[in-house]
């Protein structure tokens, strides 16, 4: 009670005046992810997409959200490529999107992570797990996970990806980060904090 006494608040008259500051929020974001980014696998990353994309046999497959997204806006000016994206899963939507990649050799996929728990494999449907092993087994794939570094070890197959880049948040700072790595060959200052058996 004297604490509270001592900071005002029983007094009555409170003169609560709260700023947010958005943009010291998004510098410390940008820090963190130009810290934290981690590059899991890497076979010539950039060279790989940046050819591709002069071969015109590139494609940017975003997995469950569409294509409107910071890390595929930050792409889009450098590399010319199709974009292409799952945002509601539907298996026939999978289906077709199988079919319409038949074109190209090199994919780079953006999956974002939908939970950040476990429950239900984070949310990701059998449909997507499905196709990522179909990608890899068949194409040139760079693998950019946006969200939780355990939804890993669901994914099957994943050393046959090509890269693979974990970037842990969605937020624009860090997608923004992990275009500019990309496309600059960036070095990654992260290391992968968890274990993960099937790499």
């Amino acid at each position: 009670m004297k604490c509270k006494q001592k900071a005002g608040i029983l007094d009555g008259q409170q003169n609560v005046s709260a700023k947010l500051g958005f943009e010291k929020a998004s510098l410390l974001n940008r820090k963190i992810a130009q810290s934290s980014i981690s590059k899991i696998k890497d076979s010539s990353n950039t060279t790989m997409v940046l050819e591709a994309s002069k071969k015109g046999k590139l494609v940017l497959l975003s997995l469950h959200k569409g294509i409107e997204n910071p890390f595929f806006n930050s792409l889009t000016p450098e590399l010319k490529a199709p974009l292409f994206s799952v945002a509601q899963i539907e298996r026939q939507a999978v289906a077709l999107l199988k079919n319409e990649l038949r074109l190209f050799d090199t994919v780079l996929i953006a999956l974002y992570v939908p939970n950040a728990k476990p429950l239900n494999n984070f949310g990701i449907d059998d449909s997507v797990l499905e196709l990522l092993k179909n990608l890899f087994l068949t194409k040139k794939c760079l693998l950019y996970v946006f969200g939780n570094p355990y939804v890993l070890q669901l994914i099957p197959d994943l050393k046959s990806a090509k890269g693979l880049v974990q970037v842990y948040q969605n937020f624009t700072e860090f997608q923004e980060c992990a275009a500019d790595q990309l496309l600059q060959n960036l070095e990654c200052k992260g290391t992968l904090p968890v274990h993960i058996s099937n790499l």
